[in-house]
């Protein structure tokens, strides 16, 4: 079964709508959104909790599935990041770099999807992750049942979980949670047909898209 994945590593997307940093509702200019982006606090922190915790859990759980994890930064992503960032997908060979300038994507998960089954197409799930968050380590196994062609267009979302706080001490305060259409980990079903040209067919995962019927 194979399973594609997506995360926006700090992704400088000053126009878009669809975060609350950059849609225009918390900074008043694009030089702002991009210092708040690039502080070196902020950028140290998520790096350790996506290349330190992450990457770590998301290798626990491909050991007996198909994995592409694609992870989208931007070109101009300060160092030591970059590199930090860049020796991760050495270290895991299940994590595909798109590095994106000006003119977007370099490799779309999409891209990843058809050239996976480029040979003779078939279904394949598509998730989304943000960069600090993480997933179980039996996430693959449970999804996989979902993963079908009946199930084509579909979206699953896992509502339970656990939260907690972090500090430079580890987590605590952990506790159980349940968030209906939780966008952590939320999975697209998809098929491609057979040829490197095919369109998958189905939408990206998007939970501001997702029905809201339980």
């Amino acid at each position: 079964m194979l399973f594609v994945g997506h995360t926006r590593f700090s992704l400088l997307q000053p126009d878009s709508g669809a975060w609350r940093a950059s849609n225009g509702s918390r900074f008043s200019s694009h030089e702002d959104y991009r210092d708040y982006l690039f502080d070196p606090r902020r950028l140290g922190e998520r790096t350790q909790i996506f290349v330190g915790e992450v990457l770590p859990q998301l290798a626990e759980g491909v050991r007996s599935h198909r994995v592409r994890h694609v992870v989208s930064y931007p070109v101009d992503l300060p160092e030591p990041f970059r590199s930090e960032l860049e020796a991760a997908a050495e270290r895991y060979p299940f994590v595909v770099l798109d590095r994106q300038g000006p003119d977007g994507w370099s490799r779309s998960p999409m891209d990843v999807a058809r050239s996976e089954l480029a040979a003779d197409g078939g279904m394949f799930g598509f998730y989304r992750l943000d960069d600090d968050d993480l997933l179980t380590a039996d996430y693959f196994d449970r999804m996989a049942a979902y993963v079908t062609e009946a199930n084509t267009g579909f979206m699953v979302s896992f509502g339970a979980g656990i939260t907690g706080l972090r500090t430079a001490e580890g987590y605590f305060n952990l506790r159980r949670c349940h968030y209906p259409m939780l966008a952590i980990g939320l999975l697209g079903c998809a098929g491609c047909i057979r040829g490197v040209g095919s369109r998958p067919r189905s939408a990206r995962p998007t939970h501001a898209r997702t029905s809201r019927t339980r």
